[in-house]
């Protein structure tokens, strides 16, 4: 729930907050991922421990990447959200391995050497990164939200594909007995 209603508001704040004028297909991903990024920012402000603040940034990659993006990912219809989850998921999942966050096992198929306590300052990094890019993107329009949004989907997708790793976790989740 605070995710949820966070996320919401977190469109309307930034450095671009969210109006007609910020409409561009190439970015709609990158402006999910910073609404989520937004409320992992304001988090703080709850009252939370400082290991509720690291458990409340975890919850929200992992909301996006095992949840809203997996299932898109395995359903085989393939719409323009679907998609967009997949993208939000893959920033983060990209994002956080990028800061050695967390390494991924081939031969068991998981995350390893997870750094619980890096994560929410990794994301919180991120957002940093988004407001600067649009803040600089702002006077250029659609163009500048296009090129923040090529920047976050060629970090998504390395190679334009899901990374090696990615693709582990996913087909690794997707042959799971289900109980």
């Amino acid at each position: 729930m605070c995710h949820a209603e966070a996320h919401n508001r977190g469109h309307f704040a930034g450095s671009w907050i969210f109006d007609d004028d910020k409409r561009c297909v190439l970015h709609e991903a990158v402006e999910e991922f910073r609404a989520c990024l937004n409320a992992i920012r304001w988090s703080e402000h709850l009252g939370f421990s400082h290991n509720q603040l690291n458990l409340f940034a975890f919850s929200v990659f992992a909301n996006r990447f095992f949840y809203h993006g997996y299932n898109s990912y395995v359903n085989p219809v393939k719409t323009h959200q679907s998609v967009r989850e997949i993208s939000v998921g893959l920033m983060f999942f990209e994002f956080l391995k990028k800061f050695n966050v967390f390494h991924v096992s081939k031969t068991h198929c998981s995350l390893y050497e997870f750094k619980l306590d890096l994560v929410r300052p990794s994301l919180i990094a991120a957002l940093e990164i988004i407001n600067q890019q649009e803040y600089d993107a702002r006077h250029r329009g659609i163009d500048g939200l296009r090129e923040v949004g090529r920047y976050w989907y060629q970090l998504a997708y390395p190679n334009a594909d899901l990374s090696p790793e990615a693709q582990l976790i996913y087909t690794n989740l997707r042959q799971s007995p289900t109980d």
